[in-house]
C-alpha cells in the first residue's frame, strides 16, 4: 500500500511539474506578443495670419516672414525617416497635402479678435480667419479652408497609413495635422520634416526612449526652436561619422543651447544648399555661420574640456553671438555635470 502510495505522489509532482512549465511558456508567448512594433507619430504646425506676421515686422526689421507658413502655402509636404544606428537614413513615411478656400464659407455673429503680440519664446496665435461683409446683412463671415492629402502618384488619401502620411488643416485652430501610423520600431532617432519648399521647413528629432514603449507618440507644435536643435543634432551626427552612440542627444543639446539662449539669437532658418531639390526626396543640407560656430562648441564639450570651451566663446563673441547670448551659454556650459 505505501508503494503505491509513493508512485501516486511521484506522478502528482510530475503533473504539476508539466503544469508549471507549460503556464511559463503561456506567459513568454504573451509577453511578445505585448511587444510594441509599430508606432503612431503625429504633430502639427502654426499658421500664421497676416496680421501676424506684420506685428512681427514690426517688432524686428530682421524677421524673415518667409520662413513662417501661411494659408499662402497651399501646398506643403512632410516627411518621416528612420536614423539607424550607423547613420543610414531610411524613409519611413510621407505626405502632401493642397489647401483650397471652401466655396460655401460659414457665418458667424461674433466680431473677429485682433491676435495678441506674441514673445519670441512662444508660438503666435493663429487666427487666420478673412472676414467679408454682406451687402444683406451685417453679420460677419469666416473663411474656411479645405485640405486634400495624396500619396506620391497623385492619389488622393482619405487616412494615415504605413508609408502614406496625411497632412489635415484644422480650421479651429489654425494648424497642419500631421499623421502617420504603423510606423516601424527599433531605430535609433527619427527625424520628422514638414516643408513648403526649398527654405520653408520644420525640423524635430525624436530620439527612441521617446518612442519605445509608445504605441502613440503625440509631439504637437514643431518649433522654430526644434528645428534649431535638429540642425545641431544633424550636423553633430555627420560630425561623428553617422554613429548615433557618438552623437550628443537632444535633451543635452536643449540643456546647453536652452530656450533662453536661443531666444537672444535671432535665429534664421539656415538656407537648403542642396543643388537639386525635390519634395518627393526632400533633402536638406543645412551648414551657415551659426551653426558652423554652435558645432565647434560641441566638439569642444565633446572632450569635456569646459574651461577651454568658456575661453573660445569669450574670445569669439563679437562673431555671432550677443554680450547676453554669451553670458546665457557660459551659466549653461558651467552647469552642466
Amino acid at each position: 500500500m505505501r508503494l503505491y502510495f509513493l508512485k501516486f505522489m511521484y506522478f502528482l509532482g510530475f503533473c504539476l511539474l508539466l503544469a508549471t512549465l507549460a503556464c511559463g511558456k503561456v506567459t513568454q508567448v504573451s509577453n511578445e506578443e505585448e511587444e510594441i512594433l509599430s508606432h503612431s507619430i503625429s504633430a502639427d504646425i502654426n499658421v500664421y495670419s497676416t496680421k501676424d506676421i506684420e506685428l512681427l515686422i514690426k517688432d524686428n526689421k530682421d524677421f524673415k516672414a518667409s520662413s513662417y507658413f501661411s494659408v499662402l502655402d497651399t501646398t506643403v509636404f512632410t516627411q518621416l525617416v528612420g536614423i539607424k544606428k550607423n547613420g543610414r537614413f531610411v524613409e519611413l513615411s510621407w505626405g502632401k497635402s493642397i489647401l483650397s478656400i471652401d466655396k460655401t464659407p460659414v457665418k458667424t455673429e461674433e466680431s473677429e479678435k485682433e491676435p495678441a503680440s506674441e514673445s519670441k519664446d512662444t508660438t503666435p496665435s493663429e487666427d487666420i480667419n478673412t472676414k467679408t461683409q454682406s451687402s444683406s446683412s451685417a453679420v460677419k463671415q469666416k473663411k474656411r479652408y479645405l485640405s486634400s492629402s495624396y500619396k506620391k502618384d497623385g492619389t488622393k488619401l482619405s487616412q494615415a497609413n504605413y508609408e502614406w502620411a496625411k497632412i489635415s488643416f484644422n480650421n479651429e485652430k489654425k494648424i497642419w495635422d500631421i499623421e502617420t501610423t504603423k510606423i516601424e520600431s527599433g531605430y535609433a532617432a527619427y527625424l520628422i520634416k514638414f516643408l513648403a519648399g526649398k527654405d520653408k521647413y520644420r525640423f524635430r528629432i525624436i530620439e527612441e526612449h521617446e518612442v519605445s514603449g509608445n504605441k502613440t507618440v503625440a509631439l504637437q507644435n514643431i518649433s522654430m526652436y526644434h528645428t534649431f536643435l535638429a540642425a545641431l543634432y544633424l550636423q553633430d551626427l555627420e560630425d561623428n561619422n553617422g554613429l548615433v552612440k557618438d552623437t550628443i542627444s537632444i535633451s543635452r543639446l536643449s540643456n546647453i543651447f536652452n530656450l533662453e539662449f536661443f531666444n537672444e539669437l535671432n535665429f534664421q532658418l539656415p538656407g537648403n544648399n542642396v543643388k537639386k531639390f525635390k519634395p518627393e526626396k526632400p533633402v536638406f543640407i543645412l551648414r551657415d555661420h551659426l551653426n558652423i560656430e554652435l558645432s565647434k562648441i560641441l566638439k569642444f564639450l565633446a572632450s569635456d574640456d569646459k574651461s577651454e570651451c568658456i575661453k573660445y566663446i569669450k574670445k569669439n563673441k563679437a562673431a555671432l553671438l550677443s554680450k547676453k547670448a554669451c553670458g546665457i551659454l557660459i551659466n549653461n556650459i558651467e552647469s552642466i555635470k
